[in-house]
């Protein structure tokens, strides 16, 4: 945002379309490139666990020809967990917005937050309130753990095509007791 405000006062003699054009491109572009950093190095902690070392910056080899195969994979995943995590808390909300009278959201906001606030606080007051809050807590970070693992399988993916491409040379085991 402040290379935003930066380019839009640094182009004011500029036609509108430019500066606005600037203004816009600016957060895109620096978006689009934190996006391609953290997905070149995404794999440096499957990295670091298959050499056996601290190795952040293996991830960007890692990665390396690979970053729309990671990128398509990291998307998919992304777009699933963003339709399955919410629907956990659904029941949860649903309690709550039986409670509450919508048409005072546009009317009157203040007396909207208020009714709100009141539904929650009457949901949380009853066990089954309580029950179904913890409930949907429990299944919403359950869901967010199951697809940390699956990001972290991509990751792994890579690592192992790494290794069996000859780019990393994994640690040698260490020899345990026979």
């Amino acid at each position: 945002m402040i290379l935003a405000v930066v380019i839009g006062f640094a182009a004011a003699d500029a036609p509108v379309g430019m500066r606005v054009a600037g203004v816009v491109a600016a957060p895109v572009l620096v978006c689009m490139a934190t996006i391609y950093a953290l997905v070149r190095l995404a794999p440096a902690s499957a990295a670091s666990i298959a050499l056996r070392r601290f190795s952040f910056f293996s991830g960007w080899k890692l990665s390396k020809g690979r970053f729309w195969a990671l990128f398509g994979a990291f998307l998919l995943l992304g777009v699933i967990y963003m339709l399955v995590g919410p629907l956990f808390a659904g029941a949860y909300f649903a309690a709550i917005g039986t409670q509450v009278d919508w048409s005072l959201a546009i009317e009157d906001p203040v007396a909207f937050n208020e009714d709100y606030l009141e539904a929650v606080m009457g949901l949380w007051g009853t066990p089954g309130g309580i029950a179904l809050m913890v409930g949907a807590n429990l299944a919403s970070v359950t869901v967010a753990l199951v697809f940390y693992v699956l990001f972290y399988g991509v990751n792994a993916r890579a690592a192992v095509a790494a290794i069996e491409e000859g780019l990393i040379e994994p640690a040698a085991a260490e020899a345990g007791p026979s």
